[in-house]
């Protein structure tokens, strides 16, 4: 031992890992739900490194950003269409 203090590792944020985990299986709003509120709970306890919180909400957002898309492509093709029939 070279008399360098052990510093133990700081614990896991549950959320932070509920949202990295859902968002990697794509349940998109439990993934943005959960990352929000573990990057709030970071930043109220001073924690330096949000990093499974941020990848969580990434992750949600991967999945929302398109699927928003297709729901609006979906709406305005509707629309359009039924105009054209009319």
């Amino acid at each position: 031992m070279t008399g360098q203090p052990v510093y133990p590792a700081a614990p896991d944020n549950g959320l932070a890992v509920a949202s990295f985990v859902v968002g990697i299986f794509g349940v998109f709003p439990l993934a943005l739900i959960f990352g929000h509120m573990a990057s709030r709970q970071a930043r109220r306890e001073g924690r330096p490194r949000p990093g499974l919180a941020t990848a969580g909400l990434v992750l949600g957002y991967l999945v929302l950003v398109p699927l928003a898309m297709l729901v609006l492509v979906l709406i305005v093709g509707g629309i359009v269409g039924a105009a054209n029939q009319s």
